[in-house]
């Protein structure tokens, strides 16, 4: 989405995080990486995002989905 305007999402093309909570890239550990797209805007850095991260419905869908073997 927005790929035009924007590039692509850094948590996309971060192959670094591929397994990471079972995702691919860091398509499943966004909330570690700096300058994601998220509700239509670039993020700050890790720090800035935690408190928005938090209360993100896709952060929170993960927390659940993966349990115990989650990695923040």
């Amino acid at each position: 989405m927005n790929v035009g305007e924007r590039g692509v999402c850094p948590a996309a093309g971060d192959s670094r995080f591929t397994g990471i909570n079972n995702g691919e890239n860091a398509d499943r550990y966004c909330w570690r990486i700096a300058g994601t797209f998220c509700e239509c805007e670039v993020q700050g850095g890790v720090a800035k995002k935690t408190v928005s991260c938090s209360k993100c419905d896709f952060f929170l869908l993960v927390v659940d989905e993966e349990g115990s073997d989650l990695t923040l």
